[in-house]
């Protein structure tokens, strides 16, 4: 419940996309998922990262990384509906770093979540979690609050296009 709060005040409290995605990566980032990408908008800069271990290097690198060169996230982007991979199978179901290797080798990944932003029937964007070695693998009820916090995005974004 804690992760959902801090995704609603995150939503409630942005004035611009950026702000909204990068304050709703953090909101998840830490207690809720290793690693959070926030997928919003046409074109670069359309991710947001954060960690629960902060290394601004990797981070910059995962922000290159396209959701339509990762098949979980366009999966769920064309199906407007949420997914979950728990195990995760399949190296490069979360895109590859500019340099080739692939994104869930290189953070250690065994489950991922992703949330599309619906609204009106089409997907927006979407909000994904990973998972990584030693941390609790991801669940349903993961999915369902990750599908919540989608909403509430999706909704901001909604507020914040109509401004």
């Amino acid at each position: 419940m804690d992760v959902l709060a801090r995704a609603s005040v995150a939503a409630a409290a942005a004035t611009a996309g950026e702000q909204l995605r990068a304050q709703t990566a953090d909101a998840l980032a830490g207690p809720f998922a290793d690693w959070a990408f926030v997928d919003l908008g046409d074109g670069p800069p359309w991710r947001a990262v954060a960690a629960r271990r902060r290394d601004p290097r990797l981070a910059a690198l995962l922000t290159v990384v396209g959701p339509a060169e990762c098949p979980l996230i366009t999966s769920a982007l064309k199906h407007c509906a949420p997914l979950l991979a728990s195990p995760v199978e399949g190296e490069s179901l979360l895109g590859r770093l500019p340099d080739g290797r692939p994104v869930i080798g290189v953070l250690g990944v065994h489950s991922a979540v992703v949330a599309p932003l619906v609204s009106e029937g089409s997907a927006r964007g979407a909000i994904t979690i990973v998972r990584c070695t030693g941390s609790p693998a991801a669940g349903f009820v993961d999915l369902g609050v990750l599908s919540q916090i989608a909403d509430l995005t999706c909704a901001a974004v909604t507020r914040l296009s109509v401004r």
